[in-house]
């Protein structure tokens, strides 16, 4: 596991950090998650290049939604040409 180290603007010191950020899960911060409707969904891709922590990932050519990182800003469902996402 890398370590790593950040100076904290209280001028406290060095913090240490045994994960990197990406290890974080921040599901739960939001408190509405994106649902896909897969029947109106037409695999245009938008909703995975829109989305800013690259929550929606691509497998078995179905999009689905990583919910331990998404933190439900709803940029998918907004950028969505097809309203196939919906905020619930």
């Amino acid at each position: 596991m890398t370590e790593y180290r950040f100076k904290n603007k209280f001028a406290t010191g060095w913090v240490e950090v045994n994960s990197p950020p990406f290890d974080m899960k921040t599901g739960d911060w939001g408190e509405r998650k994106p649902a896909i409707d897969h029947d109106t969904c037409k695999m245009c891709g938008i909703c995975y290049i829109n989305c800013p922590t690259g929550c929606i990932k691509l497998a078995s050519n179905t999009f689905y939604i990583d919910y331990d990182y998404c933190k439900g800003c709803g940029i998918c469902s907004y950028e969505c040409p097809l309203k196939a996402i919906s905020m619930e």
